[in-house]
C-alpha cells in the first residue's frame, strides 16, 4: 500500500507501551523496516528493533510481551529473536525484533533504513522488487522477507565496502 505518513505515530505510540512495560530491560528502540522510509510502499506492518544487552535475556520477557499482544515467531537466526502482535486479519500489525546492541544483526538494518531513506533511485528499485514479492507470496509473511534478502544484503555490502 501507499506510505501512510501515520506511520511513525504508530511506531511512537508503540514504542511507549513498550518502553512502560519493558522498562530498562531495553536498551534503545529503532523504527525499521519499509514504513520507517517516507514515500516507501509496504505492507502496514510496523518493525522495531529493540536493543538488548544479551539475548538471553529476551524470552523472560515474553510473559509481559504476552500481556501487550505479541507472540514469538518461529526462530530462524540465532542472532535475534523476533515477535509479532497478533492482531484481527492475517498480518501483524507490529513485528519487534530483539538484537544486541550495536551487533551486526543491530547495525544491518540501521544502515538498511538510512540508505533507502537517502536514496530515491535505490529506494524505487526496492518498491518495486517488494510489489513483486508480495505478488508472489499473497500472505506468506516469512517467505516474502527472505525473498529480500539478496536485495538488503547487497546494498548493506556495499555501503560497508564504501565506509
Amino acid at each position: 500500500m501507499p506510505y501512510d505518513p501515520a506511520w511513525p505515530q504508530s511506531y511512537e505510540a508503540e514504542c511507549a507501551r513498550l518502553k512502560l512495560a519493558l522498562g530498562a530491560k531495553v536498551l534503545a528502540f529503532e523504527h525499521m523496516g519499509s514504513t520507517a522510509v517516507p514515500g516507501m510502499k509496504c505492507k502496514p506492518i510496523i518493525d522495531i528493533s529493540v536493543a538488548v544487552a544479551d539475548l538471553a535475556s529476551v524470552p523472560s520477557l515474553f510473559p509481559v510481551l504476552h500481556e501487550l499482544g505479541y507472540a514469538p515467531i518461529p526462530q530462524n537466526s540465532t542472532d535475534r529473536y523476533d515477535l509479532w502482535k497478533q492482531c484481527p486479519g492475517k498480518c501483524p500489525s507490529h513485528i519487534l525484533h530483539f538484537m544486541v546492541k550495536g551487533s551486526g544483526a543491530w547495525m544491518r538494518p540501521i544502515i538498511f533504513r538510512n540508505a533507502l531513506r537517502a536514496d530515491a533511485e535505490l529506494r524505487d528499485r526496492y518498491g518495486e522488487l517488494k510489489e513483486r514479492l508480495a505478488s508472489e507470496f499473497g500472505d506468506d509473511i516469512q517467505g516474502y522477507g527472505k525473498a529480500k534478502t539478496d536485495f538488503i544484503r547487497g546494498v548493506v555490502e556495499s555501503f560497508l565496502i564504501e565506509s
